[in-house]
């Protein structure tokens, strides 16, 4: 990886890439965390979806907040105090039952929106950009698989739920002593004023809200992955495995991404992705074979990680000012914290089916927001 604009080093690109990939791999394992807590007792079906909520609500607007009162002159040192706290909520979950736990997950993604914001000040001063994000997503998807792997067949049915947060910690404490202290200790101060915008215009903002459904719809349905399986007549080990088995989908979209995120224009590639969700929806709604469901899960996850790339470049082609596409991240965050708060409110008791038709609701309306925007670019050609 090239050193950047801002004359930081390779190493210490890869530390923060490391980092950021450690903290954005949470919200693809919490099906399966989530889940064990459910299947001990220790969270009920609303809880769970409260759980995942402020876990990606407290990313979001850390994130958000971070740009303003944050300084990037200390960033090892934002480093080292999000990575302590992200210690402290998993050692706090140990211990933890029904709302005390939703209140650490949403204090350990408050830690992770410093370390995510720390990636988008670091791309906004990188000479090649698109690369380091190649970077990150390939990273975070290889190690969700990993991770997801050794949770669901070895972790979480021989321990239990505390296991698999003590993994985190692991995987915490590793970051901590492998890579913080490589990060850079300060990022190059923008132009005085550079943060500051104009507000996106209607197609924008219309755009926006498009990336925001996409990603809500993406969580609705997976945070409930497992309990849907549970209920179409797996077990809850069958449904970790086959969780874990499509989350390959993860990696093999990255590197997809990687080789055609610079061929593909974002109208088919989104409305490829969106449609490929729904069906993957249907499948797990009308099959209880295992394979299919598999499969199902494995274009679900595929989808869900090819399809971000492309946000950029259709927010640009909604507004070329560029002004949309700087609020991509916030977008893509509350689009996390949204979905499983949407799904939360349709699930009851054993009945998780609420959350697949929240989940369609989001693919249709990001599917009919691009092909507008699709058409309008059109007619003004």
């Amino acid at each position: 990886m090239a050193d950047n604009n801002s004359g930081i080093k390779p190493a210490a690109t890869y530390a923060v890439v490391a980092i950021a990939a450690g903290a954005g791999v949470v919200p693809a394992l919490q099906p399966l965390l989530l889940g064990a807590l459910l299947k001990e007792g220790r969270l009920d079906a609303a809880t769970l979806g409260h759980a995942a909520t402020l876990e990606s609500l407290g990313m979001a607007v850390t994130s958000l907040l971070a740009t303003f009162f944050l300084r990037p002159d200390h960033v090892r040192r934002d480093i080292l105090l999000a990575l302590l706290t992200t210690f402290a909520a998993c050692a706090f979950t140990l211990l933890a039952q029904g709302d005390a736990i939703v209140c650490a997950r949403g204090l350990n993604g408050a830690a992770n929106g410093i370390l995510l914001w720390l990636l988008v000040g670091l791309m906004t001063r990188a000479r090649h950009p698109a690369q380091i994000f190649a970077f990150y997503i390939t990273g975070q998807s290889v190690a969700a698989f990993a991770l997801s792997t050794t949770l669901a067949d070895k972790v979480l049915p021989q321990y239990g739920a505390n296991a698999g947060y003590l993994v985190l910690l692991g995987l915490n404490i590793l970051l901590l002593f492998g890579a913080a202290p490589f990060a850079p200790k300060a990022f190059a101060s923008m132009e005085q004023g550079a943060s500051r915008m104009a507000m996106p215009p209607l197609w924008g903002w219309l755009a926006l809200l498009g990336v925001g459904a996409q990603i809500a719809a993406i969580m609705a349905f997976w945070v409930y992955a497992v309990p849907l399986a549970t209920h179409a007549g797996f077990t809850a080990g069958q449904g970790n495995h086959m969780v874990s088995l499509a989350s390959s989908g993860l990696i093999v979209a990255g590197l997809a991404a990687c080789l055609t995120a610079s061929r593909l224009g974002p109208v088919p590639a989104i409305l490829a992705t969106s449609a490929a969700s729904i069906a993957a929806l249907l499948i797990t709604a009308s099959q209880s074979d295992s394979t299919a469901w598999t499969a199902a899960l494995f274009l679900f996850a595929f989808a869900w990680t090819y399809a971000p790339p492309f946000h950029i470049t259709l927010l640009l082609k909604a507004d070329p000012s560029g002004r949309a596409a700087m609020l991509v991240s916030p977008a893509q965050l509350l689009g996390m914290a949204i979905g499983p708060m949407a799904a939360a409110s349709v699930v009851s008791g054993e009945q998780y089916s609420g959350a697949r038709w929240v989940a369609m609701g989001g693919f249709a309306l990001m599917f009919a927001i691009t092909a507008m925007i699709g058409w309008h670019r059109r007619l003004r050609a």
